[in-house]
């Protein structure tokens, strides 16, 4: 229940923390409540070495104390993209997002771990979406 991160680009930790800091000063938005998924798109030529490590990240983020979830997709049926690996990690809202972000980027272990996942994968896109709701 965590999140492997180099998934903690800066623009995407320093993104939250402002919109944190935003939404603090200015009051509520309604969807500062909603759950946020950060969804990585990575190219792997060993995908279940890479899932395999996956793992240890998770043992790390538990360790953290971290509350994203996280979640591997494999991209069976998707024409140029088949074969790619999804990495989503989801959190309650902004707020956890924002906690977990702060604490992965303090962590020796974390930042160490994440440098040893590029000889596994190559980061095609790196996003961070929230949960889009009819009013």
């Amino acid at each position: 229940m965590t999140c492997p991160l180099r998934f903690m680009s800066m623009k995407i930790v320093f993104f939250g923390v402002i919109i944190g800091l935003v939404l603090t000063v200015f009051g509520s938005v309604s969807y500062a409540a909603d759950p946020v998924i950060r969804v990585l798109v990575v190219k792997s030529d060993h995908p279940a070495a890479y899932v395999q490590e996956l793992e240890t990240g998770k043992k790390i983020l538990k360790k953290l104390k971290a509350k994203g979830e996280i979640r591997v997709w494999y991209a069976s049926f998707a024409g140029p993209e088949t074969g790619t690996v999804v990495v989503t990690v989801e959190w309650k809202d902004l707020s956890e997002f924002a906690a977990d972000s702060k604490k992965i980027n303090g962590s020796e272990e974390m930042t160490a771990w994440v440098k040893g996942l590029d000889a596994l994968r190559t980061i095609l896109s790196d996003s961070l979406y929230n949960e889009l709701k009819a009013k």
